[in-house]
Formats: structure tokens, C-alpha cells, sequence
């Protein structure tokens, strides 16, 4: 991605398991041994066969918890979402088009639409993804969207934005933007839990995959969840050739 994260490139040949390396604590604060690959996710300590063990959250200290997500996120945002705007969380809207958990790439005429909404409900460990263009023949404002839930996979996630870009293209419009709002997670520097969960740099592939493809993000949203207890809807509409977008989330049940 970014030129910072060379140290950390996604590893093509190794979709299966997710990005290596993995990030060293000794990168950050000193050589402790541990490393973190949040894609898998799991934690893992040098050996004295010069290998790496798994080990359990609980075994690894809190304040190394904290660096290694901390760094690992910076590293998934960095040179993609670097000063996009954030998207402020807001009331429930009423969707009136929606599209479902594995939806990839639904089209609708926004401005066909007009006064209506386009979104999804209830993101849990995936993202809600939007791209919008105006098409030049008649200045109608077009999108598309997708739930996806398997971002913690480059090809997915690759063929995903593609998808989602050639639907506009072949309409015949001007540049693409996108939207991304991420869904439930967890977060291990949670001090009241030892349970490992997945943290939003598990989306790292996604990012990745969007970088190589030039996308370009105009607003964002993940939202504090350290205990995954929420779940996350989207939803846009048209405002003449702008867009008007709702985030809102709801206790998960």
C-alpha cells in the first residue's frame, strides 16, 4: 500500500492465511518477542528454535497488546484512509433499496430514486462499501454497493471493488468515489477481556486490494466497538449530484 508499510506488504502468495509478515513488537518498543497477525487473527512469541509458537491473549501483556493493534490498524488505514473524512453516526433511516450480507455490487440510479435510500443493515464482521459517479450523458447520479463478508481475502476483496467500478464505467461516467463503513468487531486491548477476537486491522486485504486498484475513498466510518456488542447500517441518497449518507448502529442482539 502506502510507502510506511513496506515492512508489512499483504503476501499474494499466501491468501489463504492472510498478510505476512506479521508485525514486530521489537519494530515499536523493544525486542519483547511478540507479533501479532491480525488477519488470522492470532498472537505469537519467538521460541528458542528461532521459530514463533501461538500463544494466548492472555499471555501476552496488555501494553504489547495495545502496540500491535494500534500499529497494525495505522498500517491497514495508512495511505488510503489518511485525511478521509469521517462519516458522523446519525438516526436510523428507512431503506428503501437494500442489499444483503454477500451482496456485491447492486446498481441503482440515484437521482431516478430521488428521495429514496440505498443502503444495508446490520454489518457484523464485514464491510459496507459504496461507489458513486455522475454519468455524463444525462447528470444522473449512479452507485453502487456491497456487504462484503470475506475482506480478510485479497482476491474477494479485489474482485469485489472491481465489480463495483465496472458497473459505473460501463455506464459511462466521470471519476468514482467511495465509502467505507466498517461493521462489528471486537478489539483485543480490551482490559476486561482475554478472549482473542478480530480487530478492524483484519481488513487489511481489503485495503490492500484497494490501493492496487487506485480507489478513492471521500468518506469513512469504523466505529468504536471494543466488545463487538453493536452492529452497523449504511445508507445513501441523492442530493441533486451529492450524496447524502447515514451510519447508524444498534446493540447487537
Amino acid at each position: 500500500m502506502a510507502d510506511n508499510m513496506g515492512a508489512w506488504k499483504y503476501d499474494h502468495d499466501h491468501v489463504s492465511v492472510g498478510a505476512t509478515p506479521w508485525i514486530q513488537t521489537d519494530e515499536i518498543e523493544g525486542n519483547s518477542g511478540y507479533s501479532y497477525d491480525p488477519v488470522a487473527p492470532q498472537f505469537y512469541h519467538e521460541n528458542n528454535a528461532g521459530g514463533e509458537d501461538e500463544v494466548d491473549k492472555a499471555q501476552v501483556p496488555q501494553s504489547v497488546r495495545e502496540n500491535l493493534e494500534n500499529t497494525a490498524r495505522g498500517l491497514t488505514f495508512g495511505g488510503v484512509l489518511d485525511g478521509v473524512p469521517e462519516l458522523l453516526l446519525g438516526d436510523e433511516v428507512k431503506i428503501d433499496t437494500e442489499f444483503n450480507q454477500g451482496t456485491v455490487a447492486m446498481f441503482v440510479d440515484l437521482t431516478e430514486e430521488e428521495d429514496k435510500w440505498f443502503g444495508s443493515e446490520g454489518a457484523t464482521p464485514c464491510l459496507i462499501v459504496f461507489a458513486t459517479a455522475v454519468k455524463t450523458s444525462n447528470n444522473h447520479l449512479l452507485a453502487t454497493g456491497s456487504h462484503l463478508d470475506n475482506v480478510y481475502n485479497y482476491e474477494y476483496s479485489y474482485a469485489a471493488i472491481k465489480k463495483m467500478k465496472d458497473e459505473l464505467e460501463d455506464k459511462g461516467v466521470g471519476a468514482i468515489s467511495f465509502y467505507v463503513v466498517g461493521g462489528e468487531v471486537g478489539c483485543n486491548t480490551n482490559p476486561n477481556s482475554d478472549t482473542l477476537t478480530m480487530d478492524y486491522s483484519r481488513y487489511y486485504p481489503f485495503f490492500d486490494a484497494a490501493y492496487d486498484q487506485h480507489v478513492t475513498f471521500v468518506g469513512q466510518n469504523f466505529p468504536s466497538n471494543p466488545d463487538g456488542t453493536t452492529i452497523t447500517s449504511a445508507a445513501i441518497t441523492a442530493n441533486g449530484q451529492d450524496v447524502n449518507i447515514r451510519v447508524w448502529t444498534v446493540p447487537a442482539d
